[in-house]
């Protein structure tokens, strides 16, 4: 690992991670990645904008999922038995399922 400056490096420059940049922790001076920034710079924004939820999305997920309770009409599509594959006539209306999947209307 090399000591880096920031101003050395190039606009477009990828970092790998295990550069050494000078830092100050605790009042005293230290060497730190720039992978460690990052982390911090990542938790940082979970805890501001996430609400410190590191698993944002499957807490949405879930929270989304269990709307689904609130509306009677949902359920009822949720617990409907899927159509039989095949031509099914309704109202003169012909209606042909494969897999579950209407595959035609006439």
């Amino acid at each position: 690992m090399a000591d880096s400056k920031a101003s050395a490096l190039g606009m477009a420059t990828a970092l790998s991670g295990s550069e050494l940049w000078a830092g100050v922790q605790g009042g005293a001076d230290v060497k730190i990645t720039s992978a460690l920034v990052e982390a911090y710079i990542r938790a940082a924004i979970v805890a501001s904008v996430l609400g410190g939820d590191d698993e944002f999305a499957s807490t949405m997920e879930a929270a989304l999922a269990a709307k689904q309770a609130h509306s009677s009409k949902l359920d009822a599509i949720a617990a409907a038995t899927p159509i039989a594959d095949g031509a099914h006539t309704v109202g003169g209306i012909t209606i042909t399922t494969v897999g579950g999947i209407i595959v035609a209307i006439s």
